[in-house]
């Protein structure tokens, strides 16, 4: 899909299989690309970071934690108080871009990696809003 939401090609390549990287390799990948290493939905109870490893690994360079749109922040860090350390951006699991609710919205200057991540540490007047739990 492009930027508009309209088909370009299709990946013939099944993408369901697991990488053989662990998470600390994943995220050194990551953050040796450039990008910020935010594992996605970690309360979910199928593939969710908590649910497969019961923790958020020490030393690794996360900048934040995506939580689900079923929980709000303040549910996430009750619920999960080993996540209390993490700021915590929220977005819906969606396959398809016209099912996507995304509820994180960030006050930026340009959409760029510098910015969000200003915006996710809330520096040099950059934030972010969840705008709340969405069942």
């Amino acid at each position: 899909m492009d930027e508009t939401g309209d088909f370009v090609r299709r990946e013939e390549r099944m993408l369901i299989n697991s990488i053989n990287l662990s998470f600390e390799e994943a995220a050194e990948k990551v953050t040796g690309l450039g990008g910020l290493f935010i594992p996605a939905h970690v309360n979910r109870k199928a593939f969710g970071l908590i649910a497969n490893l019961g923790l958020v690994p020490d030393g690794v360079d996360i900048k934040a934690l995506e939580i689900s749109r079923h929980i709000s922040p303040e549910e996430a860090y009750q619920t999960y108080p080993q996540i209390k350390k993490y700021p915590l951006i929220q977005n819906g699991d969606v396959h398809y871009i016209n099912e996507f609710l995304g509820s994180t919205n960030y006050v930026i200057e340009e959409p760029n990696i510098k910015e969000i991540s200003q915006a996710i540490l809330h520096e040099n007047g950059r934030s972010l809003i969840i705008s709340g739990k969405q069942k």
